[in-house]
């Protein structure tokens, strides 16, 4: 879901979430995203991945930092309407080009220089076992 990408800055972050009465984050989606299909675990990560990036965001989803509770209540019919509470198991950034190219000389010591690209990073936090999503199962 739609998160916000704190000092890390950018527009574009999202979050995984797994719903939980305990969670520390409030949630407002779509009721259908908790049925929506897992993308196959065999994926190829090398294809063009547009359409399951598509297909996971077109529906709203957005923690409370994020939330348009106008667009909200106007793109999720009021039955459909779920605002829960989560816990973040994940968070991924787009950095667009706000790595150094392999030509460049960093201003300060940087660990690597690296060739310039659109890239997305993906957090790993121990507590995160799994960042698929979880239906109820313990």
């Amino acid at each position: 879901m739609r998160a916000d990408s704190g000092p890390i800055g950018g527009e574009m972050s999202y979050e995984f979430h797994v719903l939980a009465e305990t969670g520390e984050s409030a949630v407002f989606l779509h009721a259908d995203l908790r049925q929506q299909a897992d993308p196959p675990v065999d994926i190829d990560f090398r294809q063009d991945l547009t359409p399951i990036f598509e297909d996971w965001t077109s529906l709203y989803a957005a923690t409370d930092e994020m939330l348009d509770e106008a667009r909200f209540k106007a793109d999720v019919p009021a039955d459909k309407q779920l605002s829960v509470r989560g816990i973040e198991v994940g968070h991924i950034f787009y950095f667009g080009t706000k790595v150094l190219r392999a030509d460049e000389k960093p201003a300060s010591p940087a660990p690597t220089a690296r060739k310039s690209r659109s890239i997305w990073a993906a957090t790993a936090l121990a507590r995160h076992g799994s960042c698929r999503r979880s239906r109820g199962q313990p």
